[in-house]
């Protein structure tokens, strides 16, 4: 499936002043403590979800031997891993429960001039156990606590998750197998977005799946300094979908 998302605004209001005799819980402040909390003491439960040990589970026969014994005893180390996870792995750790990315700040226009108004901008990917109504609303009390006024930009929930049994995923499985042979494939919990979830009203299983080899570094620099993709990529990523196509057929 793919995780919902938001992008939300969050304002704090004062009578401003000047600098040089400032007042307790200016804006700024109000938002900075708010943001404080939010990193240090997520309020969003952490989950694992069938889909997310279903991946763990399908690449546990390909992981080293420690990997191997917990990933392929879910039952027994679910606890653990919802706790070493995140701090393993920022990308492992949004597959758990929604996020919340602080982006965009404003305020005051010169240094010695406290805001009348600040704001602060954020971006939410929302969890199918917490979505998007509830978690809008566990941040929106949240930020009340902070007097800050929420505002939502624009709001989508989560997509409904791909039958893992059926028919289109198995033959996504044979087309990657056919292409990349020796490599394997699993479930996997699409944290970003994409416009797939425009066809979910007119596809039963919209599946998201980019066939190219995409590297840690790669992963660093998505959306960041030097984001690039390998060029080496292109023939696997061509010849993937000249294989669905014919297996289409």
């Amino acid at each position: 499936f793919e995780k919902g998302k938001a992008d939300v605004k969050f304002t704090a209001k004062s009578n401003g002043g000047h600098a040089s005799a400032p007042s307790k819980g200016t804006p700024i402040a109000r938002l900075c403590a708010f943001v404080t909390e939010v990193e240090k003491h997520s309020p969003f439960q952490k989950k694992m979800l069938p889909e997310v040990s279903a991946m763990f589970t399908s690449l546990a026969p390909y992981a080293s031997f420690g990997l191997k014994l917990v990933l392929g005893n879910m039952w027994l180390f679910k606890p653990l891993l919802k706790v070493v996870l995140p701090k393993i792995s920022a990308q492992a750790g949004a597959m758990l429960q929604t996020t919340i990315a602080f982006t965009m700040q404003s305020g005051s226009d010169a240094y010695n001039v406290i805001p009348q108004e600040a704001t602060l901008g954020a971006n939410m990917r929302f969890i199918p156990h917490q979505g998007e109504k509830e978690s809008l609303e566990i941040i929106r009390n949240l930020a009340s606590k902070y007097g800050l006024e929420t505002e939502i930009i624009h709001s989508n929930d989560y997509t409904k998750p791909v039958d893992i049994h059926g028919e289109g995923y198995r033959l996504m499985e044979q087309v990657i197998a056919q292409t990349f042979p020796g490599l394997p494939s699993s479930p996997y919990v699409m944290t970003g977005a994409t416009d797939a979830q425009f066809y979910s009203p007119v596809c039963d299983n919209c599946i998201r799946f980019a066939p190219v080899v995409f590297g840690p570094e790669q992963m660093k620099g998505m959306h960041g300094l030097n984001e690039c993709i390998e060029y080496n990529c292109l023939p696997g990523a061509v010849q993937f979908y000249k294989n669905l196509i014919c297996a289409e057929k």
